[in-house]
């Protein structure tokens, strides 16, 4: 069973809290509805949020309350585009692990900036695809829309196994390393988080 194989992978991987941030309802209530049975069935934490700000604000205060986020799954595009590009430097920032979760296949055109116009969200049903980066090529592409819990399902399936790959653990390496550095103080220098970003090409 792949969510079994999934939560033992998590374990391994050290993921105890994961966080999920998309703005709209019916893909965070669905990634909802699937992560309280990994918790549920094998004590994985999860927690929501619907918005850049209040993600932030989660990430921030989640440290410090003893109760630090380990893997975190933000949407691209929310009340404006490329939002969860900040959400993904302030989960580094705080050592935890982003992935970029997104139905949109191809870079802006000009003039498109809001997360959610109609020509998005027609495509996204055309297309029923979502995309999780930092995966290469074709890798990342899972077949389904984020409204779906087979889709989430999938998407922690190809996030662990990145977190597994050569280039997965480096990232993990690197953390820790940082976390010791600083002290388990916030990340705060902008080469490293650059550094980090660099694999985010949207």
């Amino acid at each position: 069973m792949l969510t079994e194989k999934i939560a033992k992978e998590l374990k391994e991987l050290g993921i105890k809290h994961i966080f999920v941030v998309d703005d709209l309802t019916s893909n965070w209530m669905t990634a909802a509805k699937y992560l309280s049975k990994l918790e549920k069935q094998y004590c994985i934490k999860w927690d929501c949020a619907d918005r850049k700000d209040v993600a932030i604000e989660k990430i921030k205060q989640s440290r410090k309350k003893g109760h630090a986020y380990d893997l975190v799954l933000t949407d691209l595009d929310m009340a404006l585009a490329g939002e969860g590009l900040e959400v993904a430097e302030q989960a580094y920032k705080h050592y935890a692990i982003p992935f970029i979760v997104t139905g949109r296949m191809r870079p802006l055109r000009e003039g498109e900036k809001r997360g959610h116009a109609p020509q998005w969200d027609l495509e996204r049903k055309t297309l029923g695809k979502t995309r999780i980066l930092p995966l290469p090529g074709e890798e990342q592409i899972v077949e389904g829309s984020k409204d779906q819990e087979k889709t989430w399902e999938e998407l922690l399936s190809k996030a662990t196994q990145y977190l597994k790959s050569d280039e997965g653990e480096q990232i993990i390496k690197k953390l820790g390393s940082y976390k010791t550095q600083f002290k388990n103080q916030p990340l705060e220098d902008s080469t490293i988080i650059r550094s980090l970003m660099e694999k985010y090409i949207i």
